[in-house]
């Protein structure tokens, strides 16, 4: 089930009976207390029976209200402002280990992650960049620190990389040099930076490869996109957790390694004679 919850509503308002519209209108209005109430708080509100709360959850798709609860919890914590979402995550919490919390959040997201992982298109990417005649990597925000690590260890491989900033005043330069023999990879979560979907729309329209690394097939991003890796990014609090989208960078470094051994080598021998004439590690 997306977790475009209320959107659903929404579009599913005309198909709804009266009551079934009062408890439409009350959840889109109350989203936030919807979220976290009960059944029979929900129909006291409304002013109906719990079985028509149960009616209205099914005729959308849902299993139950318990379903329908979870994906709406979930679509305000992806959809959300920071402080809603800790807010979301400080009402849903009555575990004293929260510590064991977070930890088990990362461990289901990267569960998650490599579940949906299709390993034919993790060789068909390392392929493209392998051939691509450059490879540009844009990611902004919480993504920036990911896009910044794999465009550091792929340039190492290939040593054709950009790491696109708008910061480094030549922003708009370098985005007017993409070409179709380049490379594209875009990386953003939920709430999706403007300025990444409209870089990878330009590149789409000067035939670039995309791939994009982000929480959903729903997202900007799959519109331009020619490969989508989907990465969970729940976290136990305010922010996008990072943690699955850096194991695809890492799955997508160790893959071009793999495929690129001899190349490696050769950059890395030259790169490590210039570091030791350069004293850049401490020695031991």
């Amino acid at each position: 089930m997306r977790n475009d919850v209320l959107e659903q509503i929404s579009h599913s308002m005309k198909s709804f009976t009266k009551t079934q519209k009062k408890v439409a209108s009350y959840i889109i209005l109350n989203a936030m207390e919807a979220a976290f109430s009960t059944i029979g708080q929900i129909a006291n509100s409304v002013e109906t029976s719990t079985t028509t709360i149960v009616r209205f959850c099914i005729h959308l798709g849902f299993s139950g209200y318990a379903d329908f609860q979870r994906n709406l919890q979930n679509e305000l914590k992806n959809r959300t402002a920071p402080s809603t979402k800790l807010e979301i995550n400080l009402r849903s919490d009555g575990k004293d280990d929260f510590i064991k919390e977070i930890v088990t959040q990362q461990m289901e997201n990267c569960d998650t992650t490599f579940n949906n992982l299709n390993n034919e298109l993790v060789f068909k990417t390392g392929k493209l960049l392998q051939k691509a005649h450059r490879i540009y990597i844009f990611g902004l925000r919480t993504s920036y620190s990911i896009a910044s690590f794999l465009y550091f260890n792929l340039n190492r491989i290939f040593n054709n990389c950009e790491l696109i900033n708008p910061a480094d005043g030549s922003f708009f330069e370098r985005i007017t040099r993409i070409t179709s023999s380049d490379v594209l990879i875009t990386i953003s979560m939920p709430r999706y930076v403007t300025d990444v979907v409209k870089v990878a729309k330009l590149a789409k329209t000067r035939g670039s490869t995309i791939v994009a690394i982000t929480d959903d097939y729903t997202s900007p991003l799959s519109d331009y996109s020619d490969i989508l890796f989907k990465a969970e990014c729940k976290s136990s609090d305010f922010h996008n957790s990072v943690f699955s989208a850096m194991l695809i960078a890492e799955i997508l470094i160790g893959i071009c390694t793999k495929q690129n051994t001899q190349m490696v080598m050769d950059n890395l021998t030259d790169t490590e004679t210039i570091l030791r004439d350069f004293d850049v590690h401490v020695k031991k």
